[in-house]
């Protein structure tokens, strides 16, 4: 690249987060967006979900049972705004997994929901 140009490099926030996590296992804290409906049309709004594990493990267990269908993760209950918000947490308990195909099945409604909104 000549001297005089600059390369514009856009971070990506979600991989640096990855690269920072711990690797060991903690509670993470899972929140939901204002407007969000759990998979099986459970109210989640101002509710929380903590998961003990590593950050990858968390992530894929959350995945497990909402797809991607909630807002952040976070590790700390005060990054994720629990007390100032006043989330309630929601336990996992009444909650049954998605297969595979769900998860897939979400996510494709999802892209296309997306696609749509910018055509």
């Amino acid at each position: 690249m000549p001297a005089n140009q600059t390369e514009t490099r856009v971070e990506d926030p979600a991989l640096k987060a990855r690269e920072a996590a711990p690797e060991e296992p903690q509670d993470w804290f899972f929140t939901f967006g204002m407007a969000q409906i759990g998979p099986h049309g459970e109210d989640v709004r101002d509710r929380f979900i903590k998961i003990h594990g590593t950050y990858r493990d968390a992530r894929e267990v959350m995945i497990a049972y909402f797809g991607t269908e909630w807002c952040a993760q976070y590790g700390s209950a005060l990054d994720a705004g629990i007390h100032f918000f006043n989330l309630r947490e929601l336990s996992l308990e009444g909650f049954a997994p998605l297969t595979q195909a769900e998860i897939a099945e979400r996510a494709e409604q999802r892209r296309r929901r997306n696609y749509r909104r910018y055509m």
